[in-house]
């Protein structure tokens, strides 16, 4: 899973392991590398419960996502990217986040990480904290300095891909 996939791939994991034979998380977002202003956050708890879908914008700029600057344009033009988050995502997120770190040693699949070292979306110090934390013995960091959130799009990717397919290949 990628991104806010990842999270719901180890959150879904943690209660569903039977079956599976890896994980793989790309930039998997486990904690929030931007700032949210503290008033954002405020109003997203308060709001939660009361007035779960009130949405604010994500603010996250499209120059965050590659160091390529076509994939941030192809992401503003794309009329399916979400860019909002209502209270209760925000709020249910943040416990997603909490609950995989606290129960990482339970997760004992096979697992890679593939992490961009200048992701400020997704806090990439965290998913290393979460690899360490994972009760697995068979699990790969692959690190990529230089690049941004969406390792798929960056103009080195091959590497990412590769990384991918040469784990995927050693455990068929």
């Amino acid at each position: 899973g990628h991104s806010l996939g990842g999270l719901i791939v180890a959150n879904y994991l943690l209660e569903h392991p039977e079956g599976i034979d890896g994980m793989v998380l790309s930039s998997p977002f486990l904690g929030l590398k931007m700032k949210v202003p503290p008033l954002k956050v405020l109003a997203a708890k308060g709001l939660s419960s009361v007035i779960p879908t009130f949405a604010l914008p994500t603010n996250i700029p499209p120059e965050a996502l590659s160091t390529d600057p076509a994939v941030g344009v192809a992401y503003m033009a794309d009329p399916l990217v979400g860019k909002s988050a209502t209270a209760r995502w925000f709020t249910e997120t943040m416990k997603a986040q909490e609950t995989v770190l606290r129960r990482a040693s339970l997760l004992r699949l096979p697992a890679l990480l593939l992490i961009a070292g200048a992701d400020s979306i997704a806090d990439p110090e965290v998913s290393q904290s979460f690899l360490a934390a994972l009760g697995s013995s068979d699990k790969e960091l692959e690190w990529y300095d230089g690049m941004y959130h969406e390792i798929f799009n960056e103009r080195e990717n091959l590497t990412v891909f590769s990384a991918l397919a040469s784990w995927l290949e050693k455990r068929r």
